[in-house]
């Protein structure tokens, strides 16, 4: 299409309906991308909301001790959720030998987080199963004590957490935490899948 050659009204009315139909078009384009930059910030803030911080219950324990494998780790260490992960492997691998006279719960598992070392930026962590009789621990097992006192209780009902993910989370050091003993539990259905699980930070 081509302007009228000799109404300079008419052509001065087209030329400001094409201005307009521009500024029309540029707003919409603007007023579409700022609604959506506003919709996903949104969106995202309420998906953080959902995520973190963990929730928790508090809960009083009288104790016990644990007997089976242990090892020394860093919490500094770049590596330590795969440490973390191999060890449990590890310790699967050879369950048999950890079992003892006088363990209890055998079908519930413990990892037990102790001797925290600020210095050396060190924990020793240990798995396995609960005993009732500390005396009674074999020579080739190593025992860790829980101590008693109050916990915050983080529920694991499917697994895919451990006290790192505590560590790293915003509320941690709203907790108050003693760093003396702190464990997780687990009972496994019988395909080694978790049907119950919970973290606990010793607090004050």
């Amino acid at each position: 299409m081509t302007l009228p050659k000799h109404n300079r009204f008419i052509r001065f009315l087209y030329g400001i309906s094409i201005v307009l139909m521009f500024a029309i078009l540029f707003w919409y384009v603007d007023y579409t991308f700022s609604y959506y930059n506003s919709w996903s910030a949104a969106d995202s803030a309420e998906i953080q909301n959902t995520t973190s911080p963990a929730t928790y219950a508090t809960i009083e324990s009288q104790g016990f001790t644990i007997a089976g494998k242990s090892m020394t780790l860093s919490w500094e260490d770049a590596a330590l959720a795969q440490k973390l992960s191999d060890f449990w492997y590890q310790f699967y691998a050879t369950a048999d030998q950890y079992y003892s006279a006088g363990m209890t719960e055998e079908d519930r598992v413990y990892i037990v987080y102790d001797r925290y070392d600020q210095d050396a930026a060190s924990f020793r962590a240990t798995i396995g199963f609960k005993i009732a009789d500390t005396h009674s621990v074999e020579e080739h097992l190593q025992s860790a004590v829980v101590n008693p006192g109050k916990y915050a209780t983080f529920d694991n009902a499917n697994g895919n957490r451990s006290i790192t993910n505590i560590w790293s989370d915003a509320i941690f050091p709203q907790l108050n935490p003693l760093y003396s003993s702190d464990f997780e539990t687990y009972r496994f259905d019988s395909s080694g899948n978790v049907y119950e699980g919970k973290i606990c930070i010793a607090v004050q």
